[in-house]
């Protein structure tokens, strides 16, 4: 009914029928292709292999697109978890805190920069370079995860030394 009214379906929920749908393809392309081996055309079975391929390739530029959005909504919300505990002590802290923060806030706005950059391709080259991306983006979560377990380190050491000065 809703239908009739001429209402429109939400990015998410399109976004989620295209990918019920690429995985639907995709098991009957693999059912085809083992089908096609007993059946005696010619051409066939290249022909399922190659689309097959061409269905793998949608599915990773698609998880790819999910990760990016993943990304370009998670480093905001670290930027201002900072931002905010940063406000709660009036901004005094130590030179070697600050120094460490500003490392953080870094690390994570280059993350953020190589992932707009990812963003701004166009759906072909999306596609073209999925592999490639997808790669990217991994590099792109580890240079966080990176910054996160440097940022940690850092800091449990400066409470270490501090403690030992202290005894």
């Amino acid at each position: 009914m809703d239908s009739l009214k001429g209402t429109r379906k939400s990015g998410e929920e399109k976004r989620s029928r295209g990918k019920v749908t690429v995985k639907l393809v995709q098991t009957s392309l693999d059912v085809l292709g083992s089908v096609a081996d007993a059946v005696n055309v010619p051409g066939l079975k290249p022909g399922l292999s190659a689309l097959s391929l061409v269905v793998n390739k949608l599915q990773k530029t698609s998880q790819n697109v999910d990760d990016l959005r993943t990304l370009s909504e998670y480093l905001p919300r670290l930027t201002t978890m900072i931002q905010n505990n940063q406000a709660l002590h009036g901004g005094s802290v130590s030179d070697a805190m600050k120094s460490r923060i500003e490392s953080l806030l870094r690390a994570w706005s280059l993350a953020a920069e190589e992932s707009q950059k990812l963003k701004s391709h166009s759906r072909l080259m999306r596609f073209i370079s999925s592999d490639d991306d997808a790669g990217a983006i991994t590099g792109i979560v580890q240079s966080i995860t990176w910054a996160i377990h440097s940022f940690l380190v850092e800091g449990s050491l400066a409470i270490e030394f501090a403690l030992d000065v202290g005894s």
